[in-house]
């Protein structure tokens, strides 16, 4: 009498498993990257009025991030509660994109960030470039390149294997 046996694997994925636990953990690297730009944002904002580094205190209290909240000086129409209310932050995922943004609205924030502003006729102490929001995105870049692969969940601990034995006849 003739008789075939076999073996065969059977590979089990646990999808909706993995997808949680992958969107949990970018999720959290992405906060995570975020602290990381908001400190170096932070480093390269002075403060004089305090209404720029106002603008980054919502996003510090949501980041569980220290902003300071002292100025220098007083003057009607600025100040920390004004930048508070000038800024939008972020956190969101479309399919397997997930994004942190945010979004300043200080008028000269966004004029010293980018340019000289004494070249404009102003006599500013520290005046721009400040450059704070490239640091940010080095930061942010810099943590997602050295964590991220390290932190999300490995694919083979959501693979079942299951061995059958065919024996025919």
């Amino acid at each position: 009498m003739f008789q075939i046996k076999g073996q065969f694997v059977q590979l089990g994925i646990e999808i909706e498993r993995y997808s949680k636990s992958l969107d949990a953990a970018i999720s959290a690297q992405i906060r995570q990257a975020a602290r990381e730009w908001l400190k170096a944002v932070i480093l390269k904002v002075p403060i004089w009025t305090g209404t720029s580094m106002g603008s980054l205190q919502p996003l510090g209290a949501y980041l569980k991030v220290k902003v300071p909240d002292h100025y220098v000086a007083v003057r009607k129409g600025y100040g920390p509660s004004v930048g508070r209310a000038n800024q939008e932050f972020s956190f969101s995922r479309k399919g397997y994109v997930w994004t942190f943004s945010f979004t300043e609205e200080v008028a000269h924030y966004l004029v010293n960030e980018y340019f000289n502003a004494n070249l404009l006729g102003y006599k500013l102490i520290t005046p721009g470039p400040y450059g704070s929001f490239y640091a940010g995105e080095v930061a942010f870049e810099n943590y997602i390149n050295e964590y991220l692969a390290k932190r999300v969940p490995n694919l083979k601990d959501f693979i079942s294997i299951n061995y059958v034995k065919i024996v025919g006849k």
